[in-house]
């Protein structure tokens, strides 16, 4: 059992929470909101990330600065059919992206979300943990490692868990205190 791949493995799993936390609507405009959303540009896919650039207008604006003006409306277009709840206006060079508040009903919706999410991350790294548990015990049982050994693999793979279990317990209570802001 290699523990250091055992994080590697788990690290992913709370850094994939971690970006679809980042990718909830939060009272502050963040740019994760429209930088994956698919746009159709010049016979092909892509990425508004991958068309221009993304900023923040405080308080509640995101302007895209396309790179070529012929994107600027497929880019506008991409975002309204995403129904993010948002209003989107060309003006001149820049797609402008306004973020409403949200409604108390809304912030309860997308906290009960971000909770979702985090809780299925927990739920993956557990099952990642019983898998590690065992090939542990199948490893000691078939004399690969000694009792000591298997004691101390058990330790070290669930200091990781609970250290993935604090990290992801942070990354709610900052999206949960960003929303609630």
């Amino acid at each position: 059992m290699d523990i250091k791949a055992f994080e590697t493995r788990l690290q992913a799993v709370a850094e994939y929470a971690k970006r679809e936390l980042g990718g909830l609507r939060a009272n502050r405009p963040s740019p994760l909101l429209i930088e994956n959303i698919r746009v159709s540009y010049a016979e092909s896919e892509m990425e508004i990330r991958q068309l221009g650039t993304i900023g923040i207008m405080p308080p509640r604006d995101l302007v895209v600065t396309a790179w070529d003006q012929a994107a600027l409306a497929p880019i506008a277009k991409a975002i309204e059919a995403a129904k993010l709840g948002v209003t989107v206006a060309v003006q001149g060079n820049i797609v402008r992206v306004t973020t409403p508040s949200l409604s108390d009903e809304r912030r309860k919706e997308v906290l009960k979300i971000a909770g979702a999410l985090i809780e299925e991350s927990r739920i993956k790294i557990r099952m990642a943990r019983d898998e590690a548990m065992k090939s542990i015990e199948s490893d000691q049982r078939a004399k690969l490692i000694s009792e000591n050994e298997k004691f101390n693999l058990k330790k070290k793979t669930q200091d990781v868990v609970d250290k993935m279990n604090k990290e992801l317990d942070g990354a709610l209570a900052a999206k949960t205190k960003e929303i609630e802001q």
